[in-house]
């Protein structure tokens, strides 16, 4: 069954670790129906069992309807500015002066605002749009506007996750005399264990988790695949996404033509910003997604491709906003392509292709 599942794998997004206490809680639907693999400090998010066309079909059916549409934006924009309220009122907490219980209560307060946040948010995700890359009158009215609201969602995740990560979780392991990385490893209930109990996980399973791990959640809840059953999950993925192709496809965001010297940016890594720096006026960018603080330099490139994302996330939006030529959701372009190499952008046809 395990495998069948697998084999159903549909990339979604590449993120830096996310931790196992975020994935493993029966409350966060929208990550229903996914494939989690962890490896090297990155997380791989892929659909399975068709999850990606369903949540396709209800996309288009909520934001095709007006009625609804003008209900999300305008519940976006309170919800948008009670998350300010709340980051706004957890920053004067002293944290260090909570008892384990009140830190614990603090975290689970902390954790429902997120999963409120995540609400509105996934119903923005790239997969629900497919459809409207035809023309869609009633649809592009919108457009913009979920866009930008989907914008400002983005900003607010690093102040709300500097909250729960930075603050809360920090407090817990210094408590417990732990690295923070070793808490990425522990399970929800795991987590309060810890939080409630002083209580760590056994050395051995942080051993096998941080060597690799894979995590599977559906209806009936999650399962986490380690050591053998690990390298299974990932030779299968491995097999189904090769980087053996010499054109690579995508969804056209913004159109264009363009030929050029890619500049490949991987978000994870630490000196992130002196990687930025180094994009000179004209190349192409090439990354696995762009954020917020990324624009500045996004204007100095000829075109933006991205292994992720849709025609609502964050490089298609800007893409749009400065008139590059925008190729999102290839998948692997950060795989395929290197910095220097000479690529071809069709952002008419959706295809990228190394020019010898």
């Amino acid at each position: 069954m395990e495998k069948t599942q697998i084999e159903t794998a549909q990339f979604w997004a590449r993120e830096n670790h996310t931790p196992l206490f975020t994935l493993t809680d029966p409350q966060k639907k929208d990550i229903q129906n996914t494939l989690i693999i962890y490896k090297k400090g990155i997380s791989n998010f892929y659909y399975i069992n068709d999850s990606e066309y369903l949540r396709s079909e209800k996309g288009y059916k909520y934001f095709n309807n007006k009625p609804k549409v003008k209900i999300y934006l305008k519940n976006t924009k309170l919800k948008i500015l009670l998350i300010k309220k709340f980051i706004n009122k957890q920053q004067t907490i002293n944290y260090q002066n909570l008892s384990n219980l009140e830190l614990f209560n603090q975290f689970i307060k902390t954790k429902t605002i997120i999963l409120r946040f995540f609400q509105s948010y996934s119903k923005t995700e790239a997969c629900n749009f497919k459809k409207f890359e035809e023309n869609n009158l009633n649809f592009k009215e919108n457009f913009e506007e979920i866009g930008k609201i989907r914008l400002k969602m983005r900003e607010l995740m690093q102040p709300l996750f500097n909250l729960f990560i930075g603050d809360i979780i920090q407090e817990a392991i210094k408590r417990n005399k732990m690295s923070l990385n070793d808490s990425y490893f522990y399970t929800l209930d795991e987590i309060k264990d810890l939080f409630l109990k002083n209580k760590k996980i056994p050395e051995k399973t942080l051993k096998t988790r941080k060597e690799g791990y894979s995590v599977i959640i559906n209806n009936n809840g999650f399962k986490i695949l380690t050591g053998k059953k690990f390298l299974r999950t990932t030779k299968i993925i491995d097999k189904k996404f090769s980087t053996n192709t010499k054109i690579l496809q995508g969804s056209v965001a913004c159109q264009g033509k363009v030929i050029g010297i890619a500049r490949v940016i991987i978000q994870n890594k630490q000196n992130l910003k002196k990687e930025l720096s180094k994009i000179k006026d004209g190349e192409i960018l090439v990354t696995d997604m762009t954020k917020p603080e990324m624009i500045t330099y996004c204007k100095k490139t000829s075109a933006i491709v991205t292994d992720e994302g849709g025609i609502l996330c964050h490089a298609a939006i800007i893409s749009r906003e400065f008139n590059i030529p925008c190729i999102v959701g290839t998948k692997i372009a950060t795989q395929l392509i290197k910095t220097g190499d000479k690529i071809e952008v069709d952002a008419i046809k959706g295809e990228i292709k190394k020019i010898n």
